[in-house]
């Protein structure tokens, strides 16, 4: 195990860093850019960067922005927000990003101002590559990073451990490599652009924190973070809290809280945020009192958001209320209630209340069974709710009379059965076809079949199959027709040929897939539509129907069709030779071409360290990861791999 680096040059290093921190005005106010730089660690998901993102926004480094060519769309699934960008590419290498000059058109479009980078594991495979070509290749690309921005900074990861089966070399070698970090980075760092390390090897263990012995697990990507923490904390430099200060004035009470947390004034009327936290006051009056509005960094009587840009003074006004009394009358032949919001008039029995000056309140008249409301008069007329403003004492009368009923009779024909049902009650035939409502009032009636039977509609004061609503302005008869139930018919799909895809129906009812048969009303038109699966063709129907396009059966009677799907995207073709893999191929170990197969089902797959080599998939030239593909008749996919620069090439597929 290497031990770190040495006394004389972490002093030059942490000097460099302090004398050049990111703590100027200018990154005060724009967001300080920082790229996660690295190989399939840290782009698939790579999910050190969501856990370091969390631990730099909670010790107030809010002022940052991930960058990168390259986004995770939230894979990681923390359970909190994180910057997705990143300059992570599965299967490259220091010496490979070096060779090809890969890394300049990623900073010309990233800008970034601290590069965080965890870059060296696809350099030990096999054991081919000497120590000192990759650190030759670190050099050049912490040039290029120089050459994109003088002041960079460089935060370099000594790399965590890996141990994969076939290569007894690359555990010794990650050692090595790492323990040459310190003599390089002192050699290379300098005031203007600081190289920093991070020692993420130490505490990492591979049974527990990888599930390859090469690529970590969560616990795995907090270790990485936790260890890149201080390191990118201190190239940062320290957060600048500024002071947000609340004042309460006016002849009444109340509170003011904060979101995020630290005022509560009440009693704690001062709290110190990061610079560019936005905060939200909100003012809470207590019992009789009113909140006036804010004064100083807030006007309005809204919420209060401020930005802490610069330290901030709030005053809120609280004053205290007068009330006004509402009083409610009723009068008329008849019998009702009148109830207020807010609450405080049940009337009823409570029929005053007072309100606090300038409430709005809003009466609302129900008339008993039996009566009818009239209407409103002093504060308030007509016939609807009634709203009043309390600037003054208001007295308002409802006005209830007895109500003249009309009967309403419902008839059931037809050759079924079923229920009828009124809103407001009194019908339910059944039993009861007839009740008495009071003029005026809308009914509305429900019909239910039973389950042998359908509606066939309504007929007298009634007509259509929805619900009938009848005003009882008169003595109404209603004739509710229920029919016998007529049985459907069946259609079934049925699927044919190599390759697959799915048959759905309008009307909805057949979505095969899973559900191939299904029943319609007879005489109903159905319409199914073929959508082939990737990889696959739709090729045509049987009969009755033909063709590539819709299949549209008028179901007279059962019907049943077969659709067919063949498989696309090349012949099955074989190779020679093949080593059979399951989910990696491990390395070639040859420069010579080879042919690999697997016959799990495959969803996606790619390549690694394909320099030079070409790629057939089931006979058919494929590029790396380019669906579709196609089983042989043995039921393997076959991946023929011609002569290329490296023998630690390999194929990966889930």
């Amino acid at each position: 195990m290497f031990r770190g680096i040495t006394f004389h040059a972490l002093k030059s290093l942490l000097l460099a860093v302090v004398a050049l921190g990111l703590t100027s005005q200018a990154m005060a106010q724009t967001p300080v850019r920082i790229m996660p730089l690295g190989d399939s660690i840290t782009a698939g998901p790579g999910c050190w960067r969501a856990y370091l993102w969390n631990r730099l926004q909670s010790a107030g480094h809010t002022n940052i922005d991930f960058v990168g060519g390259t986004s995770d769309g939230g894979s990681c699934n923390p359970g909190f927000p994180y910057d997705f960008d990143h300059e992570g590419h599965s299967g490259f290498s220091i010496t490979g990003i070096a060779d090809q000059n890969q890394l300049p058109p990623w900073l010309t479009a990233a800008r970034p101002n601290v590069v965080v980078m965890h870059l060296g594991t696809n350099d030990m495979w096999g054991g081919h590559i000497p120590l000192q070509n990759k650190i030759t290749a670190l050099t050049k690309l912490v040039d290029q990073m120089r050459a994109n921005n003088p002041n960079m900074k460089i935060v370099v990861a000594k790399i965590i451990p890996m141990s994969p089966s076939g290569c007894p070399t690359c555990a010794p070698d990650v050692v090595a490599f790492n323990n040459a970090l310190p003599a390089w980075a002192a050699g290379l760092t300098t005031t203007q652009s600081p190289i920093v390390l991070a020692d993420v090897w130490t505490g990492f263990d591979l049974v527990v924190d990888t599930f390859d012995g090469v690529h970590p697990v969560t616990s795995g990507f907090i270790k990485m973070a936790n260890s890149f923490f201080p390191v990118v904390a201190q190239v940062l430099g320290p957060t600048t809290t500024l002071g947000l200060t609340v004042t309460k004035s006016g002849v009444g009470s109340g509170t003011v809280t904060s979101t995020p947390a630290g005022i509560n004034c009440g009693t704690t009327c001062s709290a110190a945020y990061a610079s560019g936290t936005s905060v939200t006051l909100t003012a809470t009056a207590t019992a009789g009192s009113t909140f006036g509005g804010w004064s100083g960094a807030c006007t309005g009587t809204g919420a209060c958001t401020v930005s802490m840009t610069v330290a901030r003074a709030v005053s809120a006004a609280f004053n205290t209320t007068t009330s006004f009394p509402l009083s409610v009358s009723r009068m008329g032949t008849g019998t009702g209630t009148v109830t207020s919001a807010p609450a405080g008039i049940n009337c009823g029995t409570t029929c005053n209340a007072n309100y606090a000056t300038g409430a709005s309140v809003t009466l609302t008249a129900a008339a008993a069974s039996g009566s009818t409301f009239a209407g409103w008069s002093g504060a308030c007329t007509g016939a609807g709710t009634c709203t009043v403003s309390m600037t003054a004492a208001r007295n308002v009368t409802a006005t209830f009379n007895s109500a003249t009923t009309f009967a309403l009779t419902v008839t059931r024909a037809g050759a079924g059965t079923g229920t009828v049902t009124s809103n407001p009650a009194g019908i339910n035939c059944g039993t009861t076809c007839t009740a008495n409502y009071a003029s005026s009032t809308s009914v509305t009636l429900t019909a239910t079949p039973a389950s042998n039977s359908t509606f066939g509609g309504w007929t007298g004061a009634c007509t259509g199959t929805g619900s009938c609503v009848v005003s009882m302005t008169q003595a109404r008869s209603v004739t509710a027709t229920f029919n016998g139930l007529v049985m459907p018919v069946q259609l079934l799909v049925s699927k044919g040929g190599t390759g697959a895809g799915t048959v759905t129906s309008t009307p909805a009812g057949i979505n095969c897939g899973s559900a191939c048969s299904a029943n319609f009303s007879p005489g109903s038109s159905v319409t199914l539509t073929a959508v082939p699966a990737s990889g696959s063709t739709f090729t045509g129907w049987s009969a009755p129907c033909s063709g590539t396009g819709t299949c549209t059966l008028s179901m007279t009677a059962s019907r049943s069709v077969t659709v067919v799907f063949n498989t696309s995207g090349g012949s099955g073709g074989t190779c020679a030779n093949p080593v059979t893999f399951t989910g990696n191929s491990g390395n070639f170990n040859t420069t010579g071409a080879v042919c690999y197969r697997t016959n799990a089902n495959i969803n996606g797959w790619g390549c690694y360290n394909f320099d030079g080599r070409t790629l057939t998939v089931g006979g058919v030239a494929r590029t790396c990861g380019q669906m579709p593909l196609t089983r042989a008749a043995d039921g393997y996919y076959y991946f023929s791999a011609s002569a290329g620069q490296f023998p630690w090439a390999g194929l990966f597929a889930w």
